[in-house]
């Protein structure tokens, strides 16, 4: 299936990459990565996530990292679409 990125999830990527840039630099090339591979392994298994909170989605959350991405499948358009990544201390939805 094809993976694509609404524009909130972009925004909150950038937000991270600058946050951890400028408080944690040293986390930023393992966070980076460990959210590519997340998502590689959704790529590979869409049902990977549990089912999420919002009707619709899935969530998947890191072992080491206290993120939660979102995502919906869109089994007619063969399309799994990333909609936001969280951090799981903020209260979604």
């Amino acid at each position: 299936m094809k993976i694509v990125y609404t524009p909130t999830f972009n925004k909150r990527i950038l937000e991270i990459k600058h946050y951890l840039k400028t408080n944690y630099p040293h986390f930023l090339k393992y966070t980076q990565l460990q959210i590519e591979q997340k998502i590689e392994t959704i790529a590979k298994n869409n049902h990977t996530g549990r089912i999420g909170r919002v009707k619709g989605t899935r969530e998947v959350v890191f072992a080491k990292l206290p993120y939660c991405i979102v995502y919906e499948i869109n089994e007619t358009k063969q399309e799994i679409v990333i909609l936001n990544i969280i951090h799981t201390s903020i209260k979604y939805p």
